[in-house]
């Protein structure tokens, strides 16, 4: 009984997001294919963290240049780190975890990676300070295709 509720939850939540008039590129993990192209001159959109993932917590980055408290994400994961989202040109591109290029954490500094659509992007980040469930960091988002690499400077955390 408890498992037919914890399923029917989930299906109310993913179709939930899904009707959200939300320009979304939701993928299983075989469909990962659909290339997202990108240029030097490239910039995620931001995005507005209301019920993407519909739980609170997870990973949220932002440019080094905006203030966390507006709110304005370029990049978010789920609290069990099982999926992430970015915002490229108006859609929200889903990204699974690259644990090929990730590092785990030694001291203070750990690497990130996401890929998916054609894209990768490594995070390398700086562990500022941390208190109970919620940590705070800086570093750089890397993002690259077959045809271009873009770096960006940018601060955020994690929360449980």
């Amino acid at each position: 009984m408890k498992i037919k509720f914890l399923m029917l939850l989930a299906i109310v939540l993913f179709l939930s997001c899904k009707n959200n008039n939300r320009n979304v590129i939701i993928s299983n993990k075989s469909d990962l294919s659909e290339e997202v192209i990108i240029d030097s001159l490239f910039k995620p959109d931001f995005i507005i963290p209301i019920k993407i993932f519909g739980c609170g917590g997870g990973g949220f980055y932002t440019y080094d240049t905006t203030k966390l408290s507006q709110y304005k994400f370029i990049f978010l994961s789920d609290p069990n780190g099982d999926t992430a989202i970015i915002k490229i040109k108006g859609k929200e591109i889903l990204l699974l975890p690259d644990s090929l290029n990730s590092k785990q954490r030694e001291k203070d500094f750990f690497q990130e990676a996401w890929k998916g659509h054609g894209l990768s992007v490594i995070f390398k980040i700086t562990v500022l300070n941390e208190t109970g469930d919620e940590m705070n960091c800086k570093g750089t988002m890397e993002i690259k295709n077959s045809k271009s690499i873009v770096k960006f400077n940018i601060h955020g955390g994690w929360e449980d």
